[in-house]
């Protein structure tokens, strides 16, 4: 009679079964970005009505807006889709940029200085830029991203959906944020793997 092992080995999911986890994650994180888009728009129209601005509002809000393109691309690209190896390029690729957003935006207490401005100076050496260049962008990122106009026209009533529809409003594609998002990334000493892109959106969405 044969014995089944005491411990036995854990199948590895299928591709089928990560693009379907890939999928739910994503799905969180547009719900929490839309969420976010929500609440600043009726903060900055309750500042408007106060005639007072509200600079941290729209710094908010033209993170999540961007942020949520960039879920909206990586959730298209889940359609097409047909190795582990693709589903971890594109979850990678989206990871690296969405945690330079989240270094931008100032929500990871947990990076340390130090790392923080190896991985800068590593994305100004990949850019080829004097060092300073991206420290730049880390000062003033947003509005090199997403145009104000875009904003206005959310403010008054336009859908988000016909907004990202048509790619409005954003000033700097994925791919060429993506350069640094890797840079940063090696910068930091931080590995890319599926298993931690997907550790790195449950943490993301647990911090929005």
């Amino acid at each position: 009679m044969r014995k089944e092992p005491l411990f036995p080995k854990k199948e590895k999911p299928d591709v089928d079964h990560q693009i379907m986890e890939a999928g739910v994650r994503l799905r969180g994180l547009q719900r929490k970005y839309r969420v976010i888009i929500e609440r600043e728009l009726r903060a900055l129209r309750h500042s408007r009505t106060q005639k007072r601005d509200n600079p941290k509002a729209m710094a908010n809000l033209k993170n999540a807006y961007y942020s949520l393109a960039v879920t909206n691309k990586a959730q298209d690209r889940l359609r097409e889709i047909t190795s582990v190896q693709e589903l971890c390029k594109a979850m990678n690729e989206m990871g690296a940029v969405l945690k330079i957003m989240n270094r931008i935006d100032g929500r990871t207490e947990k990076v340390k200085v130090n790392k923080l401005n190896a991985g800068i100076r590593k994305m100004d050496k990949a850019a080829q830029r004097d060092e300073g260049g991206m420290q730049n962008m880390f000062k003033e990122p947003l509005d090199s991203l997403v145009e104000d106009e875009v904003i206005e026209r959310l403010l008054k009533g336009e859908s988000v959906d016909s907004c990202l529809d048509m790619e409005e409003g954003i000033m700097m594609d994925m791919e060429e944020i993506l350069p640094f998002g890797e840079a940063f990334a090696e910068g930091t000493g931080e590995d890319l793997d599926l298993e931690q892109s997907m550790a790195d959106i449950d943490e993301l969405m647990r911090n929005l």
